[in-house]
C-alpha cells in the first residue's frame, strides 16, 4: 500500500474534522391556513446522510404535489448552507402541465472539498405548502453530504467495552456486533464505526514500526464520542458515553485483530478500561 506521512495525515484529518459542518438551520414556516385548498408541494423522503463517490458532481431530489394544474408551474425553493459557494442551486422546481412529480438537481462547484461534510437544507416556499394537512412527507429536506472513497474492506466482529461495562445496551450479555472496516485509497487510511452511530474511529497502520507481526495504529483523535447515551443517577440525566484512548492501539497480522485500548465513561466519570477488538 502507498504510505502516507502520518503527521500530514493527522493534520489533514484534523482539518476535515474542523471543517465538518452543520450548515445553517434554514427557517421553515408552513403555509397559511388559507392555502388548505391550494397547492401542496413536498419532497420525497431521502437519506439524511449521503456518502458520494469522488467523481460525482451533482445530487438530485424528487418533489411531488397533490394536484396537477393545467399550466406549467415554477415552485420557488430556498437553500441554506454555511458554504453556499460550493453549490449551484436552482431557484425553482419546475412542474410541467399535468405532472405530479418534479426533480431538482444541485450541482457541485469547484469550491467543494473532498472528505468534508456539508449539511444542506432545501425547502419549498411557504406559499406552496399546507399547514393543516396530515402527511408523512415534508416540504423540507435536511441532508449531510460528503464526497469520499471509503469502501468496505473487511467485515468482522467488534467486541466493545462500553457494552461490557453496561454503558450501552446491545442486548442481555451481548458485548459484540458485526461491523465493517472501511478503507480509503486516496488517504491510505481506515475507518470503523464500532458503536453504530456514525462516530468513526479513523486511523493508519504504522507498518514501518511493526515488531513481531504487531504494528501500532495512528488514530485521528484521543477522545471519541460514541453517540450512545447513559442515564447517570448521580447527575439525574442522560449523558453521552465517551471513549478515551488509554494505551497503544495495534494491529496483529497473525490474529487478524485490531486492538483499541479505551477508558470508557462519561463527562467527569470513568467507568473502566477495556481493550476493544475488531477481528476478521
Amino acid at each position: 500500500m502507498k504510505k502516507m506521512n502520518f503527521s500530514r495525515y493527522v493534520l489533514y484529518l484534523g482539518t476535515v474534522s474542523l471543517l465538518a459542518v452543520s450548515c445553517g438551520d434554514g427557517k421553515y414556516t408552513p403555509g397559511d391556513e388559507s392555502n388548505y385548498l391550494g397547492v401542496n408541494v413536498y419532497f420525497e423522503e431521502t437519506e439524511p446522510y449521503r456518502s458520494l463517490p469522488l467523481d460525482v458532481y451533482e445530487i438530485t431530489f424528487r418533489l411531488e404535489r397533490d394536484d396537477a394544474p393545467r399550466e406549467d408551474e415554477n415552485v420557488p425553493l430556498h437553500f441554506s448552507c454555511a458554504f453556499p459557494e460550493a453549490f449551484d442551486v436552482p431557484e425553482y422546481a419546475f412542474f410541467p402541465r399535468g405532472e405530479m412529480t418534479s426533480e431538482v438537481t444541485i450541482y457541485f462547484t469547484d469550491k467543494i472539498e473532498d472528505f468534508k461534510e456539508y449539511r444542506l437544507s432545501l425547502y419549498v416556499d411557504e406559499a406552496y405548502t399546507q399547514q393543516y394537512i396530515q402527511q408523512t412527507t415534508y416540504p423540507r429536506i435536511d441532508v449531510t453530504i460528503v464526497r469520499e472513497d471509503y469502501e468496505v474492506l473487511r467485515t468482522g466482529r467488534y467486541i466493545c467495552g462500553a457494552a461490557a461495562l453496561d454503558l450501552v445496551d446491545w442486548g442481555e450479555d451481548v458485548i459484540s456486533r458485526t461491523v465493517d472496516l472501511e478503507y480509503s485509497r486516496t488517504l491510505d487510511a481506515y475507518r470503523i464505526d464500532p458503536w453504530g452511530n456514525g462516530k468513526y474511529i479513523r486511523f493508519t497502520v504504522d507498518e514501518d514500526n511493526e515488531e513481531n507481526g504487531i504494528a501500532p495504529l495512528n488514530l485521528d483523535a484521543r477522545i471519541y464520542t460514541t453517540g450512545d447515551m447513559y442515564y447517570s443517577s448521580e447527575d439525574g440525566a442522560d449523558v453521552e458515553v465517551i471513549a478515551t484512548v488509554s494505551g497503544t492501539p495495534t494491529f496483529e497480522n497473525r490474529r487478524r485483530t485490531y486492538t483499541f485500548p479505551f477508558t470508557y465513561g462519561y463527562p467527569g466519570k470513568d467507568a473502566g478500561d477495556y481493550n476493544d477488538t475488531f477481528s476478521y
